[in-house]
């Protein structure tokens, strides 16, 4: 019994167009880099939405609770007519959490997100809640990326690269 071959062609027109595609989206990552800019923003922006931003776990982290002597200063500050919201961790006066945005952007659309916003004593807070201090504050973590983000960040990149992303 005589064995078989097997043969296919390839159109090497489609092949150089989808490759020409490739590298046109690879040369210009902005238009990738402006969905992954606002998808970085809204999980975010998770961690500091509803009526206590932290019980819900949406992210995987829940802030610990917080202490009496915070509960009575928001407490004291409110009776003074201040706008301040008692019950939630990392949400004063919303100043810090409505501060957070891209600071820095490159032409390729690669960019750096956070805040600087300081305290009245000058330092950065933000960061001091998001890692944790030592021993004071307990861990807030608000700026971070899971698992599940990574792999959405992976899905939009390939879906850039074979064209199905598109900006305005």
């Amino acid at each position: 019994m005589a064995t078989q071959g097997l043969q296919f062609e390839i159109d090497s027109k489609e092949v150089e167009k989808m490759l020409n595609m490739f590298m046109s989206k690879v040369k210009n990552p902005k238009p990738l880099m402006e969905v992954v800019q606002r998808y970085v923003n809204a999980v975010t922006m998770k961690m500091f939405s509803g009526p206590r931003p932290d019980t819900s776990e949406v992210r995987g982290v829940k802030w610990p609770e917080l202490a009496d002597k915070t509960r009575w200063a928001k407490a004291a500050a409110k009776k003074r007519g201040k706008a301040i919201e008692i019950t939630r961790p990392l949400v004063r006066t919303g100043a810090m959490r409505d501060s957070i945005k891209v600071l820095r952007e490159d032409e390729q659309g690669g960019f750096v997100y956070g805040t600087t916003v300081r305290s009245k004593k000058g330092f950065l807070y933000p960061g001091i809640h998001n890692t944790g201090g030592n021993p004071n504050p307990p861990q807030r973590k608000w700026l971070f990326l899971t698992g599940l983000d990574l792999r959405q960040l992976t899905r939009f990149a390939i879906d850039y690269a074979l064209g199905k992303i598109k900006l305005d």
